[in-house]
């Protein structure tokens, strides 16, 4: 089809077939056609209000639509979006448009002139014990405190959770959550008991076991339902906000500022704990499905003091510190 012809077809039609080729071609998970969706809906209305078609699109209204504000539910605008919101924006269109650029809608693809910016990462941010705790031991509902629980002891992201389904829990040969889909599209099991019982033997003042009943009830009561948590279901999937907006009442209704934790502090917090209590690297690495080892290596610098444990505690150590604290004051 030429370009000109192509006009007669609407923006959201080319969207659609080119989500279709991300699920059927790419293996796309579920989530991440959801989530595509919800952005390109953005872009498509940005057109509509400027009367451009989506093949007509300039690099100007790109650069618009990669810096336009957040939108926070049906209360009007939010917040700027940071290096990582406009960096994902401009990586959407990027895809888009290659593929119409391989398919023979345009000619040029606009988007090889559009620049992304380079987060700065900052190091993880694990949610603080006195938070989570006090969060914990609120009046949770079943549903919000398996989805807390399952980001703070499985350090599963927030898509990663309101995709699971009950038949991803298998009980034999030992408990897990077989087959369910991760970052990036691939299937993997997760040993979610294991991990409860570490963080109840290693961190007890952390309350794990107080997940097991939950989840097992949610599991009954939801066994013939698509998802295993109850939450509101558009397009066939749970929104992953969804976890941050139940997060963010949670805190108020346990005390806390709203912001006090957010999901992925809680599955920084899970990497972590697992780090302090001596976990291998590579093990934690392949728990939190993590891309790189090079990921899991930025938690180690979260940890208080790595050497404090080695340190000696004699008469001996004692002098020599007392004689270094002389020298250095």
């Amino acid at each position: 089809m030429g370009e000109k012809a192509g006009r007669c077809r609407s923006g959201a039609w080319y969207v659609r077939q080119f989500l279709d080729y991300c699920k059927t071609h790419r293996g796309r998970a579920d989530t991440t056609i959801y989530c595509y969706a919800k952005s390109y809906k953005a872009w498509l209305d940005l057109l509509a209000e400027q009367g451009t078609h989506l093949l007509d699109a300039s690099v100007h209204q790109m650069r618009q639509f990669v810096t336009m504000p957040l939108k926070k539910g049906k209360r009007g605008v939010g917040s700027p979006p940071t290096d990582s919101s406009k960096k994902r924006r401009v990586s959407e269109l990027r895809t888009l448009y290659k593929w119409l650029h391989a398919e023979g809608y345009i000619s040029v693809n606009p988007t090889m002139r559009l620049e992304a910016p380079t987060p700065h990462n900052e190091n993880p941010r694990p949610c603080p014990d006195e938070v989570w705790k006090a969060l914990w031991a609120s009046d949770l509902p079943d549903d919000e405190r398996v989805a807390f629980g399952l980001a703070m002891f499985c350090g599963l992201r927030r898509h990663e959770v309101t995709g699971l389904q009950p038949g991803h829990f298998v009980d034999v040969p030992r408990p897990i959550i077989a087959g369910f889909r991760r970052k990036g599209g691939a299937k993997a099991n997760l040993p979610w008991l294991s991990c409860v019982r570490f963080f109840v033997q290693r961190r007890p003042d952390l309350g794990a076991e107080r997940l097991v009943e939950p989840l097992a009830r949610m599991r009954q009561e939801r066994a013939s339902e698509p998802f295993l948590l109850p939450w509101k279901v558009t397009n066939g999937q749970i929104d992953p906000y969804t976890f941050n907006r139940r997060l963010r009442r949670a805190c108020l209704r346990a005390g806390l500022a709203p912001d006090a934790t957010t999901p992925h502090m809680l599955r920084h917090a899970f990497c972590t704990n697992l780090l302090d209590a001596g976990v291998p690297l590579l093990d934690v690495s392949r728990m939190a499905n993590h891309s790189s080892v090079v990921v899991t290596q930025r938690y180690l610098k979260t940890r208080e003091d790595p050497l404090a444990a080695l340190l000696r505690d004699d008469a001996d150590a004692e002098a020599a510190l007392s004689s270094f604290a002389r020298w250095t004051h």
